[in-house]
């Protein structure tokens, strides 16, 4: 048989020598490099209070920049990072991954954006949890017997969550312009809700992330986030609608499908709310401004394409026997 031409490969892998690789200059330089950095740290871990004055950048609350959290808070951000991390200095190697593991277990921290350490202290920057509407947990969304022993508390039961679905403390729900979200059935038992734990309807976390482009803006008049859409359907078909404080008497604006899952038959959440705000210019808000009724009063706009398009009112879907 005719010999086989020898590659490059079979050459490298035939003068490969380990004693040649172990003392290979570059082999010793690595090998060196490692092991003097090693010291390095072992050493620095070990004997830094005779190296420097550790008190000098010992972690204090004042050695932390962090934004200023909501009044609502009602305690130090500060303390939560510093209180576990007593014995750590800005020196420390490990404070920057430390301190993001106690941000993230603080729950009323939406996301950190960043966390860097210097000489000075640690600069944190994040984004607190707002919350942007209260879900409607009533008589009028929920079926229940009179006889029920949840019937008194839930004459008027509203419940705040931030963009994300997040349950929030219940006394923020007196924030003023945060829009209802209204469903039927918004949770089948009361005890499955806890304070900063997920909203278990995708629903409701859809109607969040609406909700939020709304929240705090009382010049758009959006009173409520509602949909007809039944909990039990797999499928949605019933699309989510704006209403102002007139209800389903009022200026209504057809949504359509939540932000982000329109399957490309919709437009984005952003050409939506150009349209409303176009559409507000063009005949008032939803709600009545000063005591006196929007232009709009009783008509019906459909901004799922991107443009505001007046509908028929009876061709717009109620809820029999609900009224929001």
């Amino acid at each position: 048989m005719p010999r086989r031409k020898e590659d490059i490969l079979d050459r490298i892998v035939k003068s490969f020598s380990l004693r040649g690789f172990l003392l290979h200059q570059a082999t010793l330089f690595v090998a060196a490099t490692t092991l003097v950095l090693g010291g390095v740290i072992f050493l620095w871990k070990n004997n830094q209070s005779s190296i420097v004055n550790v008190d000098e950048y010992r972690l204090t609350l004042e050695k932390i920049v962090l934004p200023e959290p909501p009044p609502w808070v009602g305690q130090d951000p500060r303390g939560l990072i510093v209180g576990p991390q007593a014995n750590k200095t800005i020196l420390d190697p490990e404070l920057v991954a430390a301190t993001a593991e106690q941000v993230k277990r603080m729950p009323f921290v939406d996301q950190i954006n960043s966390i860097s350490k210097s000489k000075a202290g640690l600069n944190i920057n994040v984004d607190y949890r707002v919350p942007v509407a209260v879900v409607e947990v009533n008589h009028r969304t929920m079926r229940i017997d009179n006889d029920d022993p949840n019937y008194e508390a839930l004459k008027d039961l509203k419940l705040p969550i931030d963009r994300s679905g997040i349950i929030m403390p219940a006394e923020l729900a007196e924030l003023p312009n945060l829009p209802i979200i209204s469903l039927p059935q918004p949770v089948d038992r009361l005890n499955s809700l806890t304070m900063w734990g997920d909203w278990p309807d995708q629903r409701v976390r859809d109607a969040a992330t609406i909700s939020r482009l709304f929240a705090h803006r009382p010049e758009f008049g959006v009173f409520r986030v509602v949909t007809f859409q039944e909990r039990e359907k797999e499928t949605r078909t019933k699309p989510f609608e704006l209403w102002g404080q007139s209800g389903e008497y009022g200026m209504r604006i057809i949504w359509g499908m939540q932000p982000g899952n329109h399957g490309g038959k919709e437009a984005t959440a952003e050409q939506k709310l150009a349209a409303i705000e176009a559409l507000v210019q063009r005949v008032g808000p939803l709600a009545p401004v000063s005591g006196v009724q929007g232009k709009a009063l009783g008509r019906v706009f459909d901004v799922s394409s991107g443009k505001a398009v007046e509908l028929p009112r009876n061709k717009v879907a109620t809820m029999p026997g609900v009224k929001f």
